[in-house]
């Protein structure tokens, strides 16, 4: 009987470990790149609270912390998409193919590490990047010599400080609501690029923009009406309406990732030529 049927945790580790190693190239150019992508933004910041303080302006200091919460949540979503877009980079090649399929496990163990790397580890190496970051970012305080005291800080303590002010008065429906429709977009990357291999990012964004602009003529008002009603509902916070929409998104998150897994566990060495 053949053992690769069944999961197995050590052989998971192993093949995790794998993963790793086969993409440390990949992951450690995309920690980098946040790296200095947040070392801009604590440039940016701190410039413009120089330019602010030379002009005798006031200094607000909650709108400095502003700026870098909502410049990281950017990057942030952006990144994760980026790599959800990326699920099957293993596979990109021929000989790529060859050495995923040829590992003595199973499919299902394969699409959970692919998993893990789209999602746990990027989002380990983005808050590794801001703290160097925001470690690094105190040497720019030479630049910036009248810059009040109240400006130098560490920002990422006080990063999660707003994160928690902003949840704070908002309704566990809402928060449920946004967090599902968060990872429901997250999942449909992933799809994408289970479909579509390297072009699933340009994919979704294309057929997003399509979607838009016609959605957008044949509803009218009336998506703008929809719209309008899933936030009253939200807002009340709590009722069996609430409870449906976070239910329906749940299974509908449920669904797009064992959708992917098929897709996923499909894959062949010689890809069709046109496969949908």
């Amino acid at each position: 009987m053949s053992t690769n049927r069944y999961f197995s945790l050590s052989r998971f580790g192993l093949l995790l470990k794998h993963d790793l190693l086969e993409l440390w190239k990949s992951y450690f150019r995309s920690l980098c790149i946040v790296f200095i992508l947040a070392l801009v933004v604590y440039y940016m910041a701190l410039q413009s609270s120089f330019i602010v303080s030379i002009n005798n302006s006031y200094l607000n200091v909650e709108g400095y912390i502003k700026f870098h919460y909502v410049a990281f949540a950017f990057f942030y979503s952006f990144y994760m998409l980026i790599k959800a877009s990326k699920f099957t980079e293993l596979l990109y090649t021929k000989e790529g193919r060859i050495r995923q399929l040829m590992l003595p496990a199973t499919s299902l163990e394969k699409f959970i590490s692919r998993a893990l790397g789209v999602t746990v580890v990027p989002t380990i190496l983005f808050i590794v990047a801001i703290l160097l970051a925001d470690v690094v970012h105190f040497a720019f305080f030479t630049f910036f010599p009248n810059l009040p005291d109240e400006f130098k800080v560490w920002v990422v303590p006080e990063l999660w400080k707003v994160f928690f002010s902003e949840s704070t008065g908002i309704n566990s429906g809402e928060v449920l609501y946004v967090t599902l429709t968060a990872l429901l977009g997250h999942s449909i990357f992933i799809l994408f690029g289970n479909v579509f291999d390297r072009h699933g990012f340009i994919a979704v964004v294309g057929l997003s923009c399509i979607a838009s602009i016609f959605g957008r003529n044949l509803i009218g008002e009336t998506g703008d009406l929809v719209d309008w009603g899933l936030a009253s509902i939200l807002e009340s916070g709590g009722g069996l309406e609430v409870y449906l929409i976070n239910g329906a998104c749940f299974c509908l998150l449920i669904f797009i990732w064992w959708l992917s897994y098929k897709v996923f566990s499909r894959k062949q060495v010689i890809q069709p030529r046109f496969r949908l």
